[in-house]
């Protein structure tokens, strides 16, 4: 099967891939945005912890919104109810599935914060 045909025949799933690629995008976007934002301070590479969690945090409360946007919209606009009632709810219970990524995701990056501290690697890093 030629890879155009395999696409046309799993659109769904290369759509949702990509819904989720550019989730992956605004999340780091907006983690740079605000991170840089923010006042510099003793730590991990002149940032506080709480600035690194509040970046990661807003990342993802704004990149689980546009992903449930995009794949409401694109991705199952077939299933999709005009309702906004029905749209709230499932937002809402999207963002409460979601949680579990976002709490793997602070605490993988608060480890890494203190092994990348502990270790020195930064030492003499400017930024």
């Amino acid at each position: 099967m030629n890879p155009l045909a395999l696409i046309k025949r799993h659109r769904r799933f290369v759509v949702f891939c990509g819904v989720g690629a550019s989730g992956v995008l605004v999340n780091m976007l907006i983690f740079a945005f605000v991170l840089h934002g923010w006042p510099k301070a003793d730590g991990l590479d002149g940032h506080s912890i709480a600035a690194v969690n509040v970046s990661a945090l807003l990342g993802w409360f704004v990149s689980v919104f546009t992903n449930f946007v995009l794949n409401d919209r694109i991705t199952f606009a077939d299933q999709s109810s005009d309702s906004e009632t029905v749209w709230s709810s499932r937002l809402m219970r999207y963002y409460v599935s979601a949680t579990a990524a976002m709490v793997v995701q602070l605490v993988v990056l608060n480890m890494s914060m203190r092994l990348v501290s502990a270790s020195g690697l930064l030492d003499g890093v400017e930024s």
